[in-house]
């Protein structure tokens, strides 16, 4: 009887999209996303405005070297958990961002020892959450001397993205595709049938479990979010498998930028400022704290906001997309 309600109150919605009651009684329907979530769900994710960046004057700039990583496996079985070969790959990739990981281990200084304590991870479910509490610890590697040590711990909630507006008005059919079907057919056929296989596709057993299938550890694509690496919350995808894999990556990474955050407090390295190039005035204050290190500024690509004159021949067009 429920089903039958949502499914009429789905129809409804896709033929009478702007009816503001039909709209309020679907979307407070199950399987359907309500009004808030469906806000969020066009809301862009917020610009980031600084970045932990480690420059020559620093004395752990491109300095460090994973040493070891315990209390995670290095491969999945049965269900997709979070892994080294992921994991290492976000580490190295963000120490490398951040101007710290050494061109080889022969040149590294320091060796970074990480010890998870806590790996949930989903398993079978609709919101699938996930959580992790590791020790970093940076050692000298000359003298064994801890220079830092931190307990970080990491949590995300992929959320099931319930049916919304999109779902109910993709045609089944362009009319390009059919040289005889008219256009209202084609319209009429969408809006009877698209509700209704939307709304079947929802009891896939596929979506609601995490089974290691394809041994792919990286998402398509990482979860829709406000705050990039630092969320809790943000849409994941129906499959089971992916929103396992998505939930997986944004907790390592989360894990990953908190220590960095954490290490660059200790070592009283300030946060690179990112500003947009035709945008950024400053100050001769400003100026001054740039010069002295007190202040560190990066700017977008300045070229982006050039105007290419066509008529001259030392343009290389080739190279200003």
């Amino acid at each position: 009887m429920r089903f039958a309600l949502t499914l009429i109150l789905a129809l409804a919605l896709g033929s009478c999209a702007n009816n503001k009651v039909l709209k309020k009684s679907a979307t407070i329907m199950p399987h359907i996303l309500d009004k808030n979530d469906a806000i969020d769900m066009q809301r862009p994710e917020d610009l980031p405005m600084h970045a932990l960046i480690w420059n020559a004057q620093d004395e752990l700039y491109q300095g460090l070297v994973i040493d070891y990583i315990s209390g995670m496996s290095k491969r999945d079985l049965l269900f997709h958990e979070p892994n080294q070969k992921l994991y290492r790959l976000l580490l190295n990739g963000n120490l490398k961002s951040a101007g710290l990981l050494a061109p080889s281990p022969l040149s590294a200084r320091y060796g970074l020892q990480v010890e998870f304590d806590r790996l949930k991870t989903p398993k079978i479910g609709i919101d699938y959450k996930g959580k992790t509490a590791a020790t970093y610890r940076l050692v000298d590697r000359q003298s064994g001397e801890v220079i830092h040590e931190s307990l970080i711990e990491s949590s995300f909630k992929g959320v099931y993205t319930e049916l919304h507006e999109d779902d109910f008005s993709k045609p089944l059919l362009h009319p390009e595709q059919s040289a005889i079907a008219p256009v209202t057919v084609l319209t009429g056929l969408s809006v009877i049938a698209r509700p209704a296989i939307s709304l079947i596709t929802t009891f896939d057993p596929r979506n609601y479990i995490n089974l290691n299938v394809w041994y792919r550890d990286m998402p398509k694509a990482p979860a829709k979010t406000r705050n990039g690496a630092l969320s809790t919350r943000g849409f994941a995808s129906r499959n089971g498998t992916e929103r396992a894999r998505q939930v997986n990556y944004q907790v390592l990474h989360q894990s990953i930028i908190l220590f960095l955050k954490e290490l660059a407090d200790s070592q009283k390295v300030p946060v690179t400022h990112l500003v947009s190039c035709n945008k950024f005035d400053a100050t001769p204050e400003m100026l001054t704290r740039i010069a002295l290190g007190d202040l560190r500024v990066q700017t977008d690509d300045c070229l982006q906001y050039q105007t290419l004159d066509e008529t001259r021949p030392d343009h290389d067009f080739a190279h200003w997309q």
